[in-house]
């Protein structure tokens, strides 16, 4: 399964979903100090998320229109996800739409391949929620309770154990 299985639109938003669940998780808990953390996360860990799922071939087709070796792709993709969260409801239709590719992705996709694809795209958004602690206890969860309440979400969306 690859990028010629949708319409340039549609890839558009398959690639663009691990990004936007990113963005959203870090949207709803919003500090600069958490952006900038959440965003290093991101950046770090993105590659890292794409290697524990390489048996799937979505997954590394995303993963190489999103990380190409000047990273030109991926800064294209996060400036799409930024201007998609403007509006009156910028995290509900993010998250309403992010299912909807999840469903196209069910329907084209072995299930296999789309069950990897919904867990790569969850995993990129619980990466960002846990880059940074947002309590100073060290045995506090690092994970805000809105943080938390949107990951579990995003789980229902993408039709994922979360």
């Amino acid at each position: 399964m690859s990028n010629d299985d949708f319409t340039a639109d549609e890839w558009d938003d398959v690639t663009a979903a691990p990004v936007a669940a990113a963005a959203v998780i870090s949207a709803v808990d919003y500090s600069a100090l958490s952006e900038q953390k959440e965003l290093d996360a991101f950046h770090r860990f993105f590659e890292r998320s794409a290697a524990s799922h390489s048996k799937s071939q979505l997954v590394q087709a995303v993963f190489a229109a999103c990380a190409g070796d000047d990273l030109e792709a991926f800064r294209e993709i996060c400036d799409r996800v930024a201007a998609q969260q403007s509006g009156d409801t910028p995290i509900e239709d993010n998250m309403r739409h992010i299912g909807r590719v999840a469903r196209m992705v069910e329907d084209r996709a072995s299930a296999e391949e789309a069950t990897a694809y919904k867990k790569f795209v969850y995993d990129c958004a619980l990466l960002v929620a846990r880059a940074h602690r947002e309590h100073p206890l060290p045995f506090a969860n690092p994970i805000s309770r809105k943080e938390d309440f949107h990951l579990r979400r995003l789980g229902r969306e993408l039709r994922v154990r979360s």
